[in-house]
């Protein structure tokens, strides 16, 4: 396995995507391991990581691990509200997108169902007409190379802000690391650590939404589940 880290920024709590390292190790699903799921200590879709022994830097509690080898995986989806971030009417994502399946709202009174066509930036960059011709856009990369993990809509299109945005999408998951990795030592060898890890949306459960990137911090309310102390 290759992938980057993140730390958190403890203040804010939001993780600089600027600032990411290297890491490699060999992964593993803890649910095709009996003993450790009748524990309860892991959920599905729950990974853990042995990292290489000797490597650094060490992966803390609440680093964020983005696996590097994927071209992204199915995601059953989320409902999301636009927001205008500087002037623009984003629709802010858990994780950067790859391939976009379907976006659409609903009206509950009338079951209308409406159906937004959105498009790959970095496919239509040359061909400005199609681009906003799209309800709108999403990119996998901002200019600064940092992932982008949000819909963009063109001028006077999509849903307005308060109206939910049933989105499913290909996703580059990310994940959260739960709790002090353990460091395993037998003899005199060093077996590296091993680490628990859990898909970002589901560490966030409760947390407002967050906007990728460290130019809008926020604040957050801890969540119901999955407690995070703050000091």
């Amino acid at each position: 396995m290759q992938a980057v880290k993140s730390a958190m920024e403890p203040e804010f709590f939001f993780w600089d995507d600027t600032r990411r390292t290297q890491i490699k190790g060999v992964i593993f699903t803890p649910m095709m391991h009996k003993e450790l799921v009748i524990e309860g200590q892991f959920e599905s879709g729950d990974l853990l990581v042995s990292q290489d022994a000797g490597r650094y830097p060490l992966i803390n509690v609440n680093d964020r691990i983005e696996l590097t080898n994927t071209a992204g995986e199915g995601f059953e989806g989320e409902v999301r509200v636009s927001s205008i971030v500087g002037g623009v009417k984003r629709t802010i994502l858990s994780y950067q997108p790859t391939i976009m399946e379907s976006v659409m709202t609903g009206d509950p009174l009338t079951g209308e169902v409406r159906r937004y066509h959105i498009v790959e930036k970095e496919r239509y960059s040359d061909r400005n007409e199609e681009l906003l011709a799209a309800d709108g856009y999403f990119e996998r990369l901002q200019p600064s190379g940092t992932p982008a993990r949000w819909i963009t809509w063109n001028v006077n299109k999509g849903p307005a802000v308060d109206i939910p945005v049933s989105v499913k999408y290909r996703a580059r998951f990310e994940y959260i690391c739960m709790e002090q990795p353990e460091y395993r030592f037998q003899l005199n060898d060093d077996l590296g650590q091993l680490v628990h890890l859990r898909l970002k949306h589901k560490f966030l459960s409760g947390i407002p939404d967050l906007v990728a990137g460290p130019e809008t911090p926020v604040t957050p309310t801890p969540p119901t589940q999955n407690p995070i102390h703050f000091s």
